[in-house]
Order: C-alpha cells, then structure tokens, then sequence
C-alpha cells in the first residue's frame, strides 16, 4: 500500500473505536478510479485496526448484476440468516413453535396444567397492558444487528456507487435503525459521480441516518513526497526531479496511474541509474496514455482558460493567484471558476483563506487525472 494515507487510516481507525464503543458507524470512502479504494480496502481486512479475533469481517464488492444487495449479502456471511431462510425466516419459525408448544405443555400432567395457565395468564396481561409501537425491521437487518450485539462486525464494500437507491437505503437503514450498544462498523467505498450528474444514492444524505453514525473520508491524490517514497521503494534507489516531474505530471498522484507510469518508463528502457539516482531520458520516454478525455467547449471559452490555467498552479489554487496569471481582476475570475464549480469539476474548499495579506477563495479539482490531462494538454499547446 503507498505511503501518504496516514490520515485517512487514523480516520478509519477512530470510526473502529466509534463502532466498537457501541455506536453504528457508516465509514464512506470517495475516490476517482485508480484512487487507491481498493488497495485501501485490501490492507483493512487484514489490518490490525479489524483483528479477526475480536471482529467478524466480511468483504463485499458490489457488481451491476448483482441480484443481492449488499445487506443481504452480509447477513449471509456474518449470521445464521441464511439457515433461517430455509425456514422461512425467524419470525415464521417463532411462530410455529408457540402453536406447537401448547400441545406440548399439555402433555406433561400436573406441571403441564400449572405451565399452560402461566402462559395463558402472561399472554393476558401482555394484551391489556399494551406495548409501544416498535419497528418492526426486515430479518436480515434484525439478524445483523442481533449478531453485533453479540460480537463485533465489519462490513467492507467495494464499489458501492453500484448499490442503488433500494440497496443504498437499506444500508443507511441497517447504521441507523441499530441501537446503541450494537458493535456494527460498513466502509462502504465509492467513485463519485462525473460532473453536473447527482451524487451516488450511497453518499446522498438521508434521514434514516443521523450525522453522528455517517463518517466521509476523500481520498485525495497523493502528495509528491509520497509518490517519491513510492519510487525510491520501487527502484530501491534516489529518484531525480525530473523523473519525479514527469510521474506527477503524467498521474495527477492517483495511485493506478503512478504505478502505469512507472511500468511504462521501465518497459520502454527510458528510465537510466547515474550518481545522482534515477533519472529520465526524455526522448525515449513514451506519451502518456489517458483514458481521460477533456471537452472544456462546453463551458465556454473563458472558464475553459481559467481551469486550463489553474490545472497549471496545483491541486489546490487560490483564485486571487490565478487572477494574477490570467491578468484578470479577482471578481471575473471568482465568477468562472463559481460556474466550474457548480458542473462538479472544482469544489471550493474555503471561501475566506487568508495568503499574503489578502482574503481570497481556495479551490481544488474534483478529479486529479482531469487536472493531469488539463496540465498535458496545456504543455501540449504551449
């Protein structure tokens, strides 16, 4: 797993401390592909944050065809739901046997009769005294939260944007309908939506789910220190900044692509050893192949530029700073990156940071292989 997710398992690990106090925890994990979801997942379910002696763990990776949705799935592998369905679920065995029983009690002479009019008697009261309305919750919701009252239970799924609006409901329902005291924690990892489209069912907030039970973690593009380490791991040697250069620009830092670039520098023989460490030659260093195609047409011209423009200044940018290259006044620029922000392509991250004496809005790129191609295709032009 790459180094630079620091932040992101001691979030993690504070849900498991969450959940194993006794409160239900959902744990969603945004990422764009080739964001690490996976990897992250993979080095959770054998992680000492979920040690199998203490926790029951199920991994589930969520498809198109899937016929069962993901509670469902859980139930089978976590509890005795499964058994229980051959039977037609607990409630139609509980009540077979309460028909049963008084046959059975009134075969046993003498404490047969004392026994039955016990039962008859408390049967009695329990309709005159009345009971509160109590949900009444699917079986294999009721199984699962039955079965983390008694042990620990994780649930990790895999891309769960395919969950749906019924699957994605009853996952909010299994965290919130749960009491307290009942030791349940999901990851539930997902890639966000393309921009101007709605948010997947699994990350759009919900009633059903009160804010203290649901933790959101983004997994961002890693930082260049940690695709260094990475490199320097992989070539068990000092990495150039050039070489370091061109992996940044070609990946964005998402994980997958990293590990692309590097396959590809070493397949074409471009990457060389000098005293210095490892190094790029850049005439046999192959184009960068993107499966992200960039269309800014759209938008229109001038937030075309802006975006084009600020790919160039990072990740994240302030939009005062980007006034400064394009030669604009603060306010015009404020207006177009507003509108790349509502189509989804930026997110604003603070409307009021104070750098270098001024108030000015920071923003960040929803995608970081859309900054990277933006960033190519700039050199490109240039």
């Amino acid at each position: 797993m790459f180094a630079g997710r620091d932040a992101e398992l001691d979030a993690i690990g504070a849900a498991v401390m969450h959940a194993a106090a006794g409160t239900p925890t959902l744990v969603l994990i945004e990422g764009e592909p080739g964001g690490g979801k996976t990897t992250l997942l993979q080095a959770l379910e054998t992680s000492p944050l979920l040690p199998r002696r203490r926790i029951r763990v199920a991994t589930l990776d969520l498809a198109v065809t899937d016929s069962e949705d993901a509670v469902a799935r859980a139930a089978h592998l976590l509890t005795s739901h499964g058994t229980l369905a051959r039977v037609g679920g607990r409630r139609r065995l509980a009540v077979a046997i309460r028909r049963i029983m008084p046959d059975w009690i009134g075969a046993i002479p003498v404490w047969g009769d004392l026994l039955e009019a016990i039962t008859t008697t408390a049967a009695a009261l329990r309709r005159r005294r009345g009971r509160a309305p109590v949900e009444k919750l699917p079986e294999d919701i009721a199984e699962l939260h039955r079965s983390a009252r008694r042990r620990a239970a994780a649930v990790l799924i895999d891309n769960a944007h395919l969950a749906g609006p019924v699957g994605a409901d009853r996952l909010h329902h299994l965290v919130g309908a749960a009491e307290t005291g009942t030791r349940l924690l999901i990851i539930a990892a997902y890639r966000p939506s393309s921009p101007g489209a709605p948010p997947p069912d699994i990350a759009r907030p919900t009633a059903r789910l009160p804010s203290e039970r649901r933790i959101a973690i983004a997994l961002r593009p890693l930082a260049r220190e940690a695709v260094a380490a990475f490199l320097q791991s992989q070539l068990t040697g000092t990495v150039s900044s050039v070489l370091l250069d061109d992996v940044m620009e070609a990946s964005g830092g998402l994980p997958a692509a990293v590990r692309a670039r590097l396959d590809a520098l070493r397949s074409s023989g471009a990457l060389t050893l000098s005293e210095q460490g490892w190094t790029l030659d850049t005439a046999a260093a192959p184009e960068v192949v993107s499966d992200e195609e960039i269309d800014l047409g759209p938008l229109g011209a001038d937030v075309a530029l802006a975006l084009t423009e600020g790919a160039v200044l990072g990740d994240e940018f302030a939009a005062a700073a980007l006034a400064k290259v394009l030669g604009r006044d603060e306010l015009w620029t404020e207006d177009r990156l507003a509108a790349a922000t509502r189509l989804g392509v930026l997110h604003l991250v603070d409307a009021e940071r104070e750098i270098d004496g001024d108030i000015t809005s920071v923003y960040r790129f929803a995608s970081a292989a859309t900054r990277a191609a933006l960033r190519r295709q700039r050199r490109g032009a240039a």
